[in-house]
């Protein structure tokens, strides 16, 4: 196997994933991570694609993106069979509008004939509905129910009071990398981040009742739930995950 592919591989086992775990978080099909891997290149799509998935994978795998591009590129132009480009759709040509095509006879025609059909229609509404505007003499004329404001000292009803509002208490996450680390966060089972953090770049995250944690630099990690720094989930270089619960905080 070539350096190309092997480095790929050597990476994705040291860090503990399988070809699966790579699928489901970069969205890469394990047919093109295997074909990367193995440097079976005819399997893989076009260049413009292709390149995008070594970026993508070597970024997962906290490799020099650049420079694996630069690689892929350089072994890619050896196969006399790999596309550099999606081939271009065919464009049909533009269709003649319809009013190009109709004689000028057939539009005028067209136009008397609707301005004649309006008129008609005007006055056979006219003709056979009458003087609509008359006034209805024999029409009684109708009372108005006038409605008085309650006299002072009446009773009247109170206005009901809103209920107190109930602050909810959240779990708030703060993620911390010491050194450059895969994270992937999870908020009441909603994906909110996932992605490479470098050294000081902060994350904050807020949840209702669950947080989940993944970090492929486990101990290079410092995580805060709610302001308090918890225990490193792992140590350097190692994957791990946890689960954070909104009861277990609460009682403290």
């Amino acid at each position: 196997m070539a350096e190309f592919g092997k480095k790929l591989r050597e990476a994705r086992e040291q860090q503990g994933f399988s070809i699966e775990d790579v699928e489901e978080e970069t969205k890469i099909r394990k047919l093109y991570i295997k074909a990367l891997e193995d440097e079976e290149f005819s399997v893989l799509p076009p260049l413009v694609y292709a390149n995008g998935f070594v970026k993508s994978y070597a970024s997962f795998l906290n490799l020099n993106p650049e420079e694996l591009s630069g690689e892929f590129k350089e072994l890619v132009m050896q196969h006399e069979d790999f596309e550099e480009l999606p081939p271009m759709p065919v464009t049909p040509p533009p269709k003649e509008p319809l009013m190009n095509k109709m004689p000028v006879r057939n539009i005028f025609l067209a136009a008397v004939f609707l301005i004649v059909a309006i008129w008609a229609g005007n006055f056979l509404v006219t003709y056979f509905t009458g003087d609509t505007d008359q006034p209805d003499v024999n029409k009684p004329p109708v009372e108005e129910n006038r409605v008085e404001p309650p006299r002072q000292g009446e009773n009247s009803t109170p206005a009901p009071v809103p209920p107190s509002v109930i602050d909810e208490f959240k779990l708030t996450v703060k993620i911390k990398p010491q050194q450059k680390s895969w994270i992937l966060i999870k908020a009441d089972g909603q994906e909110v981040y996932q992605g490479i953090l470098t050294e000081n770049q902060e994350q904050s995250f807020t949840a209702k009742d669950l947080l989940y944690i993944k970090a492929g630099n486990a101990g290079a990690v410092e995580i805060y739930i709610n302001e308090k720094l918890q225990e490193p989930l792992g140590g350097v270089g190692e994957v791990w995950e946890k689960e954070f619960k909104n009861d277990d905080y609460r009682k403290q």
